[in-house]
């Protein structure tokens, strides 16, 4: 998926956000998406965007929807 600038910053924003108001780490959150803390680390710093199946992951994991990502 490709991220225009504004939408990544947002996107890096508001995971970001939601994160710090459930009380979890980068590790934590890595391991309830099933990935390694190295790829989340990437896509937090906007070194990488997350593919559709990590979006969808990350929409369940957060239960918000993808306007609460990126906008």
């Amino acid at each position: 998926m490709n991220f225009n600038e504004k939408y990544q910053d947002n996107f890096i924003k508001n995971v970001n956000l939601f994160l710090q108001e459930k009380g979890w780490s980068r590790l934590k959150f890595s391991k309830i998406l099933g990935c390694d803390s190295s790829l989340v680390s990437k896509w937090l710093k906007g070194r990488q965007e997350p593919g559709l199946k990590y979006i969808v992951k990350i929409i369940a994991a957060l239960n918000c929807t993808f306007e609460e990502l990126v906008n």
